[in-house]
């Protein structure tokens, strides 16, 4: 009654199997191409801090936050 012809047709058979596979991969190339269409932030780093000679405070109410100051906001717009 439940032989192995009922197998390929049930929802939980070989054949969801690959449906399940190509649905996860076209959900990551969805995803991937959603985050490379998303803008960009400012990615400050000590680095740019020893580049332009200012502090990380001239861009961040305090070193190693994400709160910027007028100067900061205004640096990231432009950057945008």
């Amino acid at each position: 009654m439940f032989g192995a012809e009922n197998t390929a047709s049930s929802p939980t058979g070989p054949k969801s199997a690959g449906l399940c596979v190509a649905g996860a991969i076209a959900a990551a190339a969805t995803t991937g191409m959603i985050m490379l269409a998303l803008p960009k932030t400012a990615a400050a780093t000590p680095a740019y801090s020893a580049t332009t000679g200012y502090p990380c405070e001239r861009c961040h109410t305090k070193a190693g936050s994400a709160e910027l100051t007028s100067f900061g906001q205004t640096w990231a717009k432009q950057k945008k």
